[in-house]
């Protein structure tokens, strides 16, 4: 039986890259946390401590599904 569990991935994005920079090299899944204060208060974290290196801290809601239901990651295209 496959499971969702709801979670919060923390994105990174370079803006210090070049335009020129192919985006999944600019674009960055930092860790992935189960609450969203957790989330919220990380992504703060990391925007004061980063603050003059050009990167920018988001979090995003998505699932985690876990089974053996779930697809194999390397045979989904």
């Amino acid at each position: 039986m496959k499971t969702k569990e709801p979670v919060f991935a923390i994105v990174r994005f370079d803006e210090f890259q070049p335009e020129s920079t192919p985006l999944d090299h600019r674009i960055s899944v930092v860790r992935v946390v189960r609450d969203q204060a957790t989330a919220e208060s990380e992504v703060k974290r990391l925007m004061d401590v980063n603050a003059d290196k050009g990167c920018r801290y988001r979090w995003y809601a998505t699932r985690l599904i876990e089974g053996t239901d779930a697809p194999d990651p390397d045979t989904v295209s």
